[in-house]
């Protein structure tokens, strides 16, 4: 069976980050994957001591600190 759009992306494995290209910016999404919201350890600890109601703050898989 061929996959009906072989030319896109489905599933991603494993994500790495060239921190020198983020242009030291805190926070993105990625272009195709647009409700996958990624920010920084900093912004994380940040977010996490305002106590904020509504935001949920998930590791990435694998993800060590």
């Amino acid at each position: 069976m061929r996959a009906a759009f072989p030319d896109k992306i489905r599933d991603i494995d494993k994500l790495y980050i060239d921190e020198s290209k983020t242009n030291n910016l805190p926070i993105f999404r990625l272009a195709r994957r647009m409700t996958l919201i990624l920010i920084s350890d900093s912004l994380r600890d940040i977010l996490e001591s305002a106590k904020l109601q509504g935001v949920e703050l998930k590791p990435a898989e694998g993800h060590s600190r």
